[in-house]
Order: structure tokens, then C-alpha cells, then sequence
């Protein structure tokens, strides 16, 4: 599978994330029974825009090459701008999926 700009990345984050929330909502069995009055088991109140806006802002993390003056993550900034100059191609930009030796 090839991936482009950190896509594989975010899609595979979105499907653990969509799986944790499948895996906790309640069966169809269990909705039925509660005749449209479905409540959370106490503890498992789930704030999914908050949810969102953190995975948002770890992938903004991840990113490399020259970032905007404003960019949100104020501790990031530009890296990896050597990368491929030695092979004579343009690597920079995109996410950092590895740790950068």
C-alpha cells in the first residue's frame, strides 16, 4: 500500500478510533431495550469534539518541512529540509511517521 503525505496514517487513526466508538456503543439488543431512552453507563460520557480536535492537533504535531508563521503547535517548526537533497530530490514536507535520527 503506498501512502501519501501521513493519508495511511490518519485513516488508520480514524479507524481506531471508530472502532473504540462501535465497541462502546450499545447493541441493537440494548437499544431496544431501553425503548429510545439510551443512557451512558456512568463513567463513559464521551466528548467526541474533543476527541477529534486532539487527534487533529496530534497529526498537526507530525508535521515536517516549512510550516506556516501561524501554525498552531507553537513548539513545532520547520524540519527535515535537507531531505533527499542528497539524491537530488525534494523530500520535505508531509508528516514524520518514525522518529527522526
Amino acid at each position: 500500500m503506498r501512502c501519501f503525505r501521513g493519508l495511511c496514517t490518519a485513516a488508520v487513526m480514524f479507524l481506531l478510533i471508530e472502532s473504540y466508538v462501535l465497541a462502546e456503543s450499545p447493541s441493537a439488543s440494548e437499544t431496544a431495550k431501553a425503548a429510545g431512552k439510551h443512557q451512558q453507563p456512568a463513567g463513559r460520557d464521551f466528548d467526541y469534539a474533543e476527541v477529534l480536535q486532539k487527534a487533529l492537533f496530534f497529526f498537526d504535531a507530525q508535521r515536517s518541512g516549512h510550516l506556516p508563521n501561524d501554525f498552531r503547535v507553537p513548539w513545532r517548526g520547520d524540519s527535515a529540509l535537507d531531505d533527499g537533497k542528497d539524491a537530488g530530490v525534494d523530500l520535505t514536507g508531509g508528516y514524520v511517521t518514525r522518529e527522526i535520527t
